[in-house]
């Protein structure tokens, strides 16, 4: 409780504004760890201490939720993780992909629903790599989950939900043809024979980019003591 507090109390504000950029409504969930996930993570604290812990988020299948709280965040096909399957790929080699705390895009890309992990990271030991606005963490002990994060996409323009990992959508405003004019033409062999008049070529309407305004921050949760 007190790493989550620490985390909490120091992490805090910049982990719901970096939620906000792709959820609204944010409610964080603490995540009811295993034992030997916490022991795992504590282990390396107590060699490393908590001034390398940075925040991280990850996406995954919601199904994946109850053997990743039970079991830890592993590397597919290695170590612990052996018997998992690796579903994505590692375009920048093997490890468990994170996404920084201003880039919650990148995990969204993978969530099944609108929730994702929010995750402590011991960047120390050289046990992190870090790629763009990525942290790939090596070994599963340098990385814990300590909350979930639940709410639902922000919506493009009152257009309804956003896809899954895409940006906003930009919709096109509605194009209303005009009404195809029919003229009879002389045909060899045939008069006075309607034919339909070809459609004059219609320009799309250019779509118009709004970006959406910045949700205000959301109220300070209460400390659970």
């Amino acid at each position: 409780q007190d790493l989550v507090d620490h985390f909490e109390h120091q992490f805090g504000p910049v982990v719901l504004e970096g939620l906000e950029l792709v959820l609204e409504n944010v409610e964080l969930r603490e995540a009811q760890l295993s034992k030997q996930v916490q022991d795992r993570f504590f282990q390396q604290i107590s060699k490393h201490g908590v001034g390398e812990m940075r925040p991280a988020f990850h996406g995954t299948d919601s199904k994946n939720y109850g053997s990743i709280l039970d079991r830890g965040l592993l590397i597919p096909g290695f170590g612990l993780g052996a018997d998992l399957k690796i579903v994505h790929g590692a375009a920048h080699g093997r490890g468990i992909y994170t996404a920084n705390v201003d880039a919650a895009y990148l995990s969204q890309g993978f969530c099944s629903d609108p929730s994702m992990l929010v995750c402590a990271v011991l960047d120390c030991d050289k046990q992190v790599h870090h790629v763009g606005d990525a942290m790939v963490v090596m070994n599963p002990a340098f990385v814990v989950p300590l909350f979930l994060a639940v709410g639902s996409w922000k919506t493009a323009r009152g257009l309804g939900a956003v896809g899954v990992g895409r940006f906003p959508a930009v919709v096109p405003a509605p194009v209303t043809p005009n009404p195809v004019a029919l003229k009879a033409q002389k045909v060899k062999g045939k008069a006075g024979q309607l034919e339909p008049e070809k459609p004059k070529d219609l320009k799309a309407a250019k779509p118009k980019a709004k970006q959406s305004k910045f949700l205000a921050r959301l109220a300070a949760r209460s400390k659970k003591h």
